[in-house]
């Protein structure tokens, strides 16, 4: 009866007592058909999320096709371009300016010294600077710009300013002014604009 038992589960697969080699002793453990591993069921995932990716791509966002228009200009003090301070309710104003030769500083200056434009005026923008105030060399001595002007008999110190902020550069901050023969000192400009 005993030995009927044994046999009885040799025959129904059971693997009790069997010798040879185990799943982990160099060679691979068998697998049940379309089960999955980690990798596939990775898998899996990613091409579930591609393919869901490709369905909301396909099927766009809702935003209705439209053509360019317009904008218009960039409101004062903000917008690409360089920039000139003008003065507005006694404080300095940045406007953003585009044009070719830009990046010097005497054209900024020219520029300065002409005062703001229509639109500019019409926003409340004026200007601390004299007249028929123009630029008569400029240079730089490494550390800062050296500056000398003409046209005018003085500056105020708003003025000043203004010359010092629009015509200052990432590496020439400090403008040395000039007027005439007389030395206005040197000038920088705020930090807190």
């Amino acid at each position: 009866m005993r030995s009927g038992s044994t046999r009885g589960r040799a025959a129904s697969g059971s693997t009790r007592g069997r010798a040879g080699p185990s799943p982990g002793a160099g060679t691979p453990a068998r697998r049940r058909p379309g089960a999955r591993t980690r990798h596939g069921v990775r898998r899996a995932t990613t091409s579930s999320l591609l393919t869901l990716l490709a369905a909301v791509v396909m099927t766009g966002c809702g935003i209705p096709a439209s053509l360019p228009f317009d904008a218009g200009q960039p409101p004062g003090g903000l917008g690409s371009g360089e920039r000139l301070f003008f003065v507005l309710d006694g404080r300095l104003q940045s406007v953003a300016r585009v044009g070719p030769g830009m990046r010097e500083p005497v054209s900024r200056l020219r520029l300065l010294f002409a005062g703001p434009d229509e639109d500019e005026t019409a926003s409340g923008l004026s200007t601390a600077l004299p007249a028929g105030l123009t630029v008569a060399s400029a240079s730089s001595d490494g550390t800062r710009l050296l500056l000398s002007l003409s046209g005018a008999a003085s500056i105020p110190s708003l003025g000043l300013r203004q010359i010092a902020c629009t015509a200052a550069e990432d590496d020439l901050f400090d403008v040395r002014i000039t007027l005439g023969d007389r030395p206005l000192g040197t000038h920088s400009c705020p930090t807190d604009l």
